[in-house]
């Protein structure tokens, strides 16, 4: 890769390359081997304006962006693995499997689960004068504390970034999550953890994350003032650049 790219590649390149990930409309299709050179190719024109950076298929700059945009992916699945891991080891749960499929259960509601909702509806739906189970309702969607504690860390990779108040929102960040959440709560519905069977790959998750996409294209300015707030990113385009990037990164 040419000097400039190596000198950049932590403190410019793959904080921006992050940046414009956590913003897609399509986290694993737009980064297919064969569409990805488009976003590569963008973040080079931003950070090298002035540099005639070309980004081809058999480029080491398209082989290394490649596999830093894979694992960055991937983390949003570990991560939540184990987050809801250390959830359920070290809560009031113990070794009460019975509990934890009653958790997962309401974890995963849409409507009102944990999983989702900063305040959830109630673990046990209400009923109403016939009888019949009242719809729940959570308050404050994509703000629980599980999808908070994982997108965090991923905002601030972003440090350096030089896609200030370019890229739009970070939705892939909260569709992301979620998605990888689902999954991790799923291992167990049992009672008892258990092994992946399938990757976070695109043939896996992908059709989960665009649903969860379309929810937040919904979303208000308002509503993203709050998300970001909570993630402790409250403006987005005013990222500083610094040494924090760069140790999140190697």
């Amino acid at each position: 890769m040419p000097d400039i790219v190596r000198t950049d590649w932590v403190t410019r390149f793959l904080p921006t390359l992050y940046h414009l990930f956590l913003c897609s409309g399509d986290p694993h299709g737009d980064y297919l081997s064969s569409r990805a050179i488009v976003p590569f190719q963008r973040v080079a024109n931003l950070v090298w304006p002035n540099e005639d950076i070309r980004v081809t298929v058999k480029s080491e700059l398209f082989k290394k962006a490649m596999e830093r945009t894979n694992e960055f992916r991937s983390r949003f699945g570990t991560q939540a693995i184990k987050i809801v891991a250390k959830f359920f080891k070290d809560s009031k749960f113990g070794e009460n499997p019975a509990e934890i499929v009653r958790y997962v259960k309401w974890a995963l509601r849409p409507e009102d689960g944990t999983l989702l909702y900063r305040i959830p509806g109630p673990q046990r739906r209400l009923k109403d004068p016939n009888g019949e189970l009242i719809p729940g309702k959570g308050q404050d969607f994509f703000q629980s504390p599980f999808i908070i504690q994982l997108v965090s860390p991923m905002l601030k990779c972003l440090q350096g970034s030089s896609g200030r108040g370019v890229f739009g929102e970070p939705r892939a960040a909260f569709a992301l999550a979620a998605a990888a959440l689902e999954r991790a709560f799923l291992l167990w519905e049992t009672g008892s953890e258990t092994t992946p069977k399938t990757s976070f790959g695109s043939e896996h998750v992908r059709t989960t994350v665009l649903q969860y996409i379309k929810n937040c294209d919904r979303f208000s300015e308002r509503r993203w003032t709050a998300l970001k707030e909570a993630t402790g990113a409250t403006n987005m385009t005013d990222i500083e650049d610094g040494g924090t990037a760069a140790a999140a990164l190697r």
